[in-house]
């Protein structure tokens, strides 16, 4: 985990950000992780999610998007058009930051949120690729995102990120919510829910954070540390999670995909399962 490692501050024109930058020897990728009005349990599970990216040789960026007097005057008044615009500009400012520090400036980037704050990185990531055409953010994972709380609706039919949904299974609103979501991203080539088996008592706290930061990882490993330009738009060019099913730690997760590349995308897992099960003759 990082809790070991010092926060700084990122001065804006109109506000600052407290953060925590992390960037291993020869990184190849950074992911930027929004932490708004969550809980300081969900920082921590950022943090153990973070620690897994650095060991694989990817930065992170971990940023508090409110002060604590927002955080607390949020929390009382919640609004979504203003919240989520509001955390998304934050998100969106901490990314053009990083886009200028030497060592990241030239870096895939991605993205990862959990629960309302996953709205505020789906309205930010939307809002670059309007600026840029061709956004910077590579990949987007929602942990029990609430993506029901994007404003405006529209964001979701224009974004074309690759996006993952992790969610546990005795989530059920928020996977009905994801469900959506997935159809709603209809220019999206790769998007999956992935659904973890729940865990029943605060003593399996621990080894359910390990199977979504897996899967996570194994995401980001692969959109990240790919050649990106061969990523986008390309329905099988999408991460073998389902070979991570032959792990003990994962077994019992389920994975649903939605849409056109729906089909395409089942086909093409169940020939790369088969494949690793019985590899070809050297």
């Amino acid at each position: 985990m990082l809790t070991d490692v010092p926060e700084f501050e990122i001065s804006l024109p109109e506000f600052t950000l407290k953060a925590q930058l992390t960037i291993p020897k020869g990184s190849k990728a950074v992911v930027i992780f929004a932490h708004g009005i969550e809980s300081v349990m969900e920082k921590a599970r950022h943090q153990y999610v973070a620690g897994l990216l650095n060991e694989s040789g990817i930065a992170t960026l971990l940023v508090d998007l409110l002060s604590e007097q927002e955080k607390n005057q949020f929390i009382r008044t919640w609004q979504t058009r203003v919240t989520v615009g509001l955390l998304a500009d934050r998100i969106r400012a901490a990314t053009q930051w990083i886009q200028k520090i030497p060592e990241s400036k030239s870096l895939p980037i991605g993205y990862f949120g959990s629960r309302k704050d996953v709205a505020a990185i789906l309205v930010a990531a939307s809002r670059l690729e309007d600026i840029h055409h061709q956004s910077p953010v590579k990949l987007i994972v929602s942990w029990a995102g609430r993506s029901d709380l994007v404003d405006p609706k529209g964001v979701l039919r224009r974004l074309t990120v690759p996006t993952l949904f992790i969610v546990e299974s005795r989530d059920r609103p928020i996977i009905g919510i994801n469900k959506k979501s997935i159809e709603d991203l209809r220019h999206v080539a790769c998007r999956e829910l992935v659904i973890i088996p729940e865990a029943f008592n605060l003593f399996e706290e621990p080894d359910r954070v390990r199977k979504v930061a897996t899967v996570a990882v194994d995401w980001y490993r692969y959109y990240l540390l790919a050649n990106p330009s061969h990523l986008r738009g390309t329905p099988t060019m999408i991460p073998k999670t389902e070979l991570l099913n032959s792990n003990s730690d994962l077994r019992g997760i389920g994975h649903i995909r939605s849409g056109r590349f729906g089909v395409l995308c089942s086909f093409f897992f169940l020939f790369m399962k088969l494949r690793a099960r019985h590899p070809p003759p050297e």
